[in-house]
């Protein structure tokens, strides 16, 4: 029984990858799993790496390619990384900056 669920885990795991690659990268990029271990994280190269938890946000919210690459390249130009949960729920850079300037009493926020 166990070694059939782990078994059907690691199937569903490649075909949400398999179907991460085309929608995403048009199939045109090999992926896989970081140190072997199906069902962590998955490496599509170009500097795009994803959980299955994030394929599956991905898939929900039917997120193009294009918003894809803005998240993802918003993250390599910043120190500070957003999920991409975060990110589809408006988080953005900017506000991060703004909340640490707050945080350190630089200026007051305001709703304007």
């Amino acid at each position: 029984m166990n070694d059939e669920l782990v078994k059907l885990y690691k199937d569903t795991c490649n075909k949400i990858a398999d179907s991460i690659n085309k929608h995403l990268f048009d199939s045109e990029h090999s992926y896989r799993w970081v140190s072997d271990r199906i069902g962590g994280v998955c490496d599509f190269g170009i500097s795009s790496f994803l959980t299955v938890e994030d394929m599956i946000l991905i898939l929900e919210n039917n997120m193009s390619k294009e918003e894809f690459f803005e998240w993802n390249n918003a993250n390599l130009k910043h120190v500070d990384y957003i999920s991409l949960y975060s990110w589809l729920q408006g988080c953005r850079h900017n506000l991060v900056e703004r909340w640490k300037r707050y945080m350190k009493g630089d200026y007051l926020m305001t709703t304007s």
